[in-house]
């Protein structure tokens, strides 16, 4: 009987949700991206955080100005080759730890998300972020 009284609040609640979220969601959701071009490459410098734990971006200025940077994806590690930036937005090469080759694309830009604004860089193209889930695009945020 305890055990039916539970089933029956718990299929209450999860019945009632529905209606709850339409009621209390956000009328106005404000999301977009503007391109950020900085003055110096020591601008662009940090970390930047994946979608989840273990996917990160580290962008450093090496001894001669220029931009380096290692892109950390769980377990694989890719340290990106023959960066270009113009305009805010970077390309290279990233070079995997068994010599694998893809190419890097992404944007610096602060993401407007009702109001509330953070830079960091958006990452596009082919990204496993999940074995059955691939997005095209990605937003890093600065640490």
């Amino acid at each position: 009987m305890k055990r039916m009284l539970l089933i029956a609040m718990g299929l209450l609640l999860i019945s009632a949700a529905p209606a709850f979220a339409q009621k209390n969601k956000v009328k106005n959701k404000e999301k977009r991206f503007e391109t950020v071009v900085k003055q110096t490459n020591a601008d662009y410098a940090g970390r930047y955080a994946g979608f989840e734990e273990g996917f990160y971006i580290e962008v450093r200025v090496d001894s001669s100005g220029a931009l380096a940077a290692i892109s950390f994806e769980g377990e694989h590690r890719a340290e990106l080759q023959n960066i270009k930036l113009e305009q805010g937005r970077m390309t290279a090469t990233k070079v995997y730890e068994d010599g694998t080759r893809k190419e890097f694309t992404a944007t610096f830009a602060n993401r407007i998300l009702n109001g509330v604004s953070d830079f960091g860089m958006i990452i596009e193209g082919d990204i496993a972020i999940a074995p059955t889930v691939i997005v095209n695009r990605v937003f890093y945020k600065r640490d």
